[in-house]
């Protein structure tokens, strides 16, 4: 019954309400527990079931307090470190010998160590485990040693009173026949033992599928790297056979080309009369060799406007010491007439060479004018020289390949010297030097292949 204040008062009627009626919210007159006197049993005469021995029935104990030690007791830390949980939150062990305080036996210690708390619970299991485990490790080696040792006995004894096996079979077909009995009766004797197996909780099945286990995954990895090696392999014949298939096809085509323009030219010619078709085929070829030669004059005419303006001053630059061709774009004649270092930079235009100086500089690198540009009165300088020398090794080396009869050894001019020109052909991939004499020298014949 609530009070005026909203708490809740006992009664003071010994368990009755104060109309009279038993008050069923307490059990007792006071809201804390009063140990009992009478031996374990309530007030009421009835056993008292709060608590087991006497101490708790003469008040020794407080059995709020014994509970919350029972219950803290009961339980273990699940956070993985091994130790028991307790009001603080570790295992403290008892001082009773390994008995709770009710004078039972307490489960959580094994030994009167744990129950001093010299020994800790988390690493003695895991020097147990790792013992049991070296323990089954020490046992299988010994069974399997044992188990080597009878079969070797056993095959000393077979050997001992045995005759050789003859490994190959007699010619004998009676002795043949016996052998065949012997092997099919070893045999028979054999099939019904049963193999050797390890004890149930023995480690050797695991060792040997880890042994298994690591053994194909080496092989699995080498076999890996042998794979990629072959597939890069296929891969580049793959690459390359697509290259010829590809050039296949465009000769394939250029052939279909070609003969479809000689049938039709064999069918306007099967109409004619054949000093017809004499004179047409000589008119063809008149027209063909008339448009070359207007195809190779202009040729020469670019070829020799690209010397004069643009090739003649980097090659007279690289003989004077200068930059290899091509890498300085930009030489005038002011450069080449104060010369170049060491390091192939131009030097300052100070203290030039005097013009007969520089006539001999040039007469030594090069060589005199030619009697044809004096008559026509040309300035005879760097730039000229190195001209003229380009102009006449390409001549050169053209009417050698034209005159060549189609030898290994045919088409090569011998050179004076390594000139700029030179090296500038044979870095251009238009000439090659000799593979066993540099001095000679010739142009690459591009259509040799086809025309053999």
């Amino acid at each position: 019954m609530a009070s005026t204040s909203g708490t809740y008062r006992p009664s003071n009627h010994h368990g009755f309400k104060e109309d009279g009626t038993p008050d069923k919210r307490m059990n007792i007159s006071d809201t804390t527990y009063k140990p009992s006197h009478h031996d374990g049993l309530k007030e009421d005469g009835t056993p008292d079931k709060r608590m087991n021995t006497g101490q708790f029935a003469h008040g020794k104990v407080d059995p709020h307090q014994a509970g919350q030690v029972g219950g803290h007791a009961g339980t273990t830390n699940t956070a993985g470190n091994g130790d028991v949980s307790s009001s603080s939150g570790k295992y403290k062990p008892v001082e009773h010998g390994g008995l709770k305080a009710d004078g039972g036996k307490d489960k959580r210690v094994g030994t009167h160590e744990f129950a001093h708390g010299k020994v800790d619970p988390h690493q003695a299991g895991h020097e147990g485990g790792s013992n049991a485990h070296a323990a089954r490790l020490d046992r299988t080696l010994k069974d399997l040693q044992r188990k080597v040792k009878e079969q070797e006995e056993a095959l000393k004894k077979l050997r001992a009173a045995g005759k050789p096996i003859q490994e190959e079979p007699d010619s004998n077909k009676d002795i043949q026949l016996r052998q065949i009995s012997q092997i099919k009766s070893a045999f028979e004797a054999l099939t019904p033992v049963e193999p050797y197996t390890p004890f149930p909780d023995s480690p050797l099945p695991s060792l040997l599928a880890l042994r298994t286990t690591h053994a194909t995954t080496s092989e699995a990895k080498s076999a890996l790297i042998i794979t990629k090696n072959d597939l890069f392999h296929v891969e580049q014949l793959l690459q390359k056979g697509a290259a010829d298939l590809e050039d296949g096809r465009l000769i394939e085509k250029a052939l279909q080309t070609r003969v479809s323009a000689l049938e039709g030219t064999i069918e306007k010619h099967a109409q004619k009369p054949t000093a017809q078709v004499a004179k047409d085929i000589m008119r063809g070829l008149k027209n063909k060799k008339a448009r070359y030669d207007m195809d190779t004059v202009r040729l020469v005419k670019s070829f020799n406007e690209f010397i004069n303006d643009h090739l003649a001053v980097m090659l007279a630059a690289e003989e004077l010491g200068g930059p290899v061709v091509g890498e300085l774009l930009d030489v005038d004649e002011t450069n080449l007439e104060a010369g170049f270092n060491a390091q192939g930079k131009a030097r300052k235009p100070k203290g030039l060479l005097s013009e007969a100086g520089r006539q001999q500089r040039i007469d030594e690198i090069w060589k005199q004018q030619p009697e044809r540009e004096r008559r026509a009165q040309e300035p005879w300088n760097e730039t000229t020289a190195a001209a003229t020398e380009m102009r006449e090794l390409t001549e050169l080396l053209l009417n050698n390949l034209v005159e060549a009869d189609g030898g290994m050894n045919s088409g090569y001019v011998e050179l004076d010297r390594e000139s700029a020109a030179a090296r500038f052909l044979v870095r251009s991939r238009v000439a090659q030097f000799h593979s066993k004499d540099a001095r000679l020298l010739r142009l690459i014949d591009f259509g040799k292949d086809l025309v053999n």
